[in-house]
């Protein structure tokens, strides 16, 4: 039973959601976080208005399930990181060369 719980009240797109759905982890998360998390059907939202028990239970609810890798769904969203260690490695160059004088 390995599930991720997010109960944040203040994120914008967290990458540690992002990193457990990779992992084919059922993540639940607080409604505060931006919807661009929502990559797989592993994602669920809660309000945090929900008491904990609730949140329990739709944990305890899902447990039970096939963990299965979703890496290449969600490198396919854009969220490969060799890609963006490459393109952020191709912008710092363009950076550096237009201030070497």
């Amino acid at each position: 039973m390995d599930v991720f719980v997010f109960p944040s009240h203040y994120e914008g797109l967290p990458g540690s959601v992002i990193e457990a759905q990779t992992s084919g982890l059922r993540c639940f998360v607080s409604d505060a976080i931006s919807r661009e998390a929502g990559i797989t059907d592993l994602l669920s939202f809660t309000s945090l208005k929900e008491s904990p028990g609730a949140w329990a239970d739709k944990v305890v609810a899902s447990a039970v399930y096939e963990r299965k890798n979703m890496y290449e769904r969600i490198a396919s969203a854009g969220y490969d990181v060799q890609r963006v260690a490459e393109e952020l490695q191709k912008f710092y160059l363009q950076l550096a060369a237009k201030n070497v004088k």
